[in-house]
């Protein structure tokens, strides 16, 4: 797919991805004690089933190496994500959070 861009946001706390200049998703987190927690990630439904999630993901999380931090994957996307992916198993942290 062309024209895709991704942006961190850090003034909104998260990650953007924009096809042809639309934003059709985001990843969402919270910075806390040198931990990135990822809480939410979302595509346009109408861009899903191209691989924009992963690239996102990927993307969020090789910044988040870059930063110094760790990934905590409490977004069920991101959780699956790093299943799938082991590069990224010497930057996550288990998810501890109770669930809701």
């Amino acid at each position: 797919m062309e024209n895709v861009t991704i942006d961190h946001r850090p003034d909104s706390a998260r990650y953007e991805i924009s096809v042809a200049g639309e934003t059709v998703g985001l990843s969402r987190y919270r910075d806390s004690n040198g931990q990135r927690v990822f809480l939410h990630t979302e595509v346009d439904p109408a861009y899903q089933g191209q691989g924009l999630a992963s690239k996102l993901i990927a993307l969020a999380l090789d910044d988040t190496r870059r930063s110094g931090l760790r990934v905590v994957a409490s977004c069920p996307m991101v959780a699956a994500f790093v299943e799938k992916h082991h590069e990224y198993d010497d930057i996550v942290d288990r998810d501890t959070t109770p669930p809701a």
